[in-house]
């Protein structure tokens, strides 16, 4: 959980309600939605009716009290207490896209990802939903899955943010919004990460069945993971994995950028050559991920030269989100880049 971790000391202290924002603070003289600022309080943010009654497309945690804890901070504020003061103006950039874009009909959220006999054998799975940022015809769409260590969902941090800078760029976007917590049923945390990586599966169903509706592409498509949002990505992405592309005849991205993401024992076969990865991560990373660097050759080795970027920071730990003022800063600009040279492969 890294990054997650400082936010739980607020609920022990018996945090039990988020605080009523009242329904005019969330618009303008005009008559519209106000911009948000890194000023004010996640409870904002979280009962904001852009979201129509779905916070969790925001942000998504396994338990109310940690919303409650949370909830009562500014977005500057619950920044600083994670130690991601510069990602802060990002979170709000990125939440006010999704006002802006959901007020020109580009931003659509999509439910009903599972089919109705498997939420009726689990109705969990009635929970898995996204964020569709709908771009330029023709171009690629990008999966985006945010991380959480599986307690849960970090979209408000990681994938909203990435989502608004690609969407500038033209591309569409499908923000997953998956299980964590007790909706997977499991409580070892391999089984927990397992679970969690197969609500990949019906995203790219949907995708690949609503193509001619939002006008993207598929062929060429990318996936992008933070944290255990990127194991989840390394695992529908590479052969080793049980519930991967190749076993469900699921189409593979062109390329992966799991950042801070790439699982650290991963195996590289024959089947997985073609695959492009791109990663970022910091040497400070105190979940694990920095053992990644160790297989790096391996990678490099086994997919080739050309089709792995992956770079290692000094200094740098988890849950830098888009890098701003840090070592990683940049990052999404040369992972546009990378994506666009193996989609055209």
């Amino acid at each position: 959980m890294g990054k997650y971790k400082g936010l739980f000391w607020p609920a022990i202290l018996g945090v039990k309600h988020m605080p009523k924002v009242k329904e005019s603070e969330f618009y303008n003289d005009a008559g519209g939605f106000r911009r948000a600022t890194i000023n004010d309080k996640m409870a904002f943010f979280l009962q904001h009716p852009v979201w129509e009654g779905r916070p969790e497309l925001f942000m998504k945690t396994g338990s109310p009290k940690e919303i409650y804890a949370m909830s009562g901070m500014s977005v500057h504020g619950l920044c600083n207490l994670i130690g991601q003061p510069a990602q802060a103006q990002s979170i709000v950039d990125g939440f006010n896209y999704v006002v802006e874009q959901k007020g020109l009909k580009k931003v659509h959220f999509i439910s009903g990802l599972y089919a109705e006999d498997e939420v009726r054998r689990d109705p969990d799975k009635g929970k898995v939903q996204g964020i569709l940022f709908q771009g330029k015809p023709g171009k690629p769409v990008a999966v985006q899955i945010a991380g959480g260590g599986f307690d849960g969902v970090a979209s408000y941090l990681e994938s909203i943010p990435a989502a608004m800078e690609l969407h500038r760029r033209g591309y569409s976007v499908f923000v997953l919004v998956y299980r964590v917590n007790v909706e997977l049923h499991e409580t070892e945390p391999q089984a927990k990460g397992e679970e969690a990586s197969k609500d990949v599966l019906p995203a790219v169903r949907y995708l690949i069945g609503h193509q001619a509706e939002y006008g993207y592409t598929m062929d060429g498509f990318g996936m992008f993971g933070f944290s255990a949002g990127g194991l989840m990505t390394t695992a529908y992405a590479f052969s080793d994995y049980k519930d991967c592309c190749h076993k469900h005849n699921l189409p593979r991205p062109a390329a992966i950028f799991p950042i801070y993401g790439l699982h650290w024992e991963l195996k590289v076969h024959e089947k997985d050559k073609g695959l492009a990865v791109f990663s970022r991560v910091g040497r400070d990373d105190p979940t694990g991920f920095a053992a990644v660097e160790k297989i790096i050759p391996d990678i490099r080795k086994a997919l080739g030269q050309e089709n792995v970027d992956i770079v290692m920071y000094d200094k740098l730990g988890h849950g830098f989100g888009l890098g701003i003022d840090t070592a990683a800063d940049g990052w999404l600009r040369d992972a546009v880049a990378f994506w666009e040279k193996h989609r055209k492969c």
